[in-house]
Order: C-alpha cells, then sequence, then structure tokens
C-alpha cells in the first residue's frame, strides 16, 4: 500500500512540476518523509499493541493454551455435531432438520476451513 501511495504522488509530482530536477527533489523529500512517517506509525501500533496484549512470556501459560485451543475446540465440536447430525440422517437415525443455530455453527466452521467453495458446490454451483 505504501508503494502505490508513493506510486501515485510520483506521478502527481511529475505533472504538477515542469522542472525534472526540482520534481526528483520534491519527491525525495516527500518520499523520504512519508516513509519516516510510516515507520514511526507502524512502531506505535505495534508498541500499542504490545501494551495492549503484553508480551508472550508475559501472558500467563493458561491464556496462551486457551487461544491456542480455541479455534481447533470449536471446529472439532460443530464439525462432528454437523457430521453426526448429517449421518444420522441419512442412516435414519434422526428424523429431524438441523436447527438453525447449529447449522449456522457448522457453516462458519467450513466457511472458515475451506471459504465459500464448499456452499456453492452444495448448492450445485460449478
Amino acid at each position: 500500500m505504501i508503494g502505490d501511495i508513493i506510486q501515485i504522488t510520483n506521478k502527481v509530482f511529475d505533472r504538477l512540476v515542469p522542472d525534472k530536477s526540482k520534481a526528483e527533489k520534491i519527491k525525495y523529500e516527500f518520499n523520504k518523509t512519508f516513509l519516516e512517517i510510516a515507520v514511526k506509525e507502524n512502531e506505535s501500533l505495534r508498541h500499542f499493541f504490545l501494551e495492549y496484549e503484553g508480551r508472550a512470556s508475559e501472558v500467563p501459560h493458561f491464556v496462551l493454551l486457551m487461544r491456542a485451543l480455541i479455534r481447533p475446540f470449536f471446529t472439532w465440536l460443530f464439525g462432528l455435531l454437523g457430521a453426526f447430525w448429517v449421518i444420522g440422517q441419512a442412516f435414519g437415525f434422526i428424523n429431524k432438520e438441523m436447527p438453525a443455530a447449529l447449522s449456522m455453527w457448522v457453516s462458519i466452521v467450513l466457511g472458515f476451513w475451506f471459504g465459500s467453495r464448499w456452499y456453492e458446490k452444495l448448492k450445485g454451483k460449478p
């Protein structure tokens, strides 16, 4: 994104400043200042995240463990519930439609892992 902004501003300076050497000086100063500001903003954002989230070495082990296990837990929970429901319907053990809430969570899990293609294929779209 920063490279795109620099390219755009370079084109603007080329059109606005007829003297090429003067345009090059202006572009150099602008790019230098712009990159310095971008680096400072990046550092301040990183500093904010470190203050807000804390360093990994300072976070309790339990919290790190919970962060690491939350996605796999919900993936297995709703993936298995959805699979058992579909298999149960196929073999006649379950005669009801999947509840809307369960269907939503199964869709979220499948969408997370496979994107929207699984849903399009399920609906018969190529």
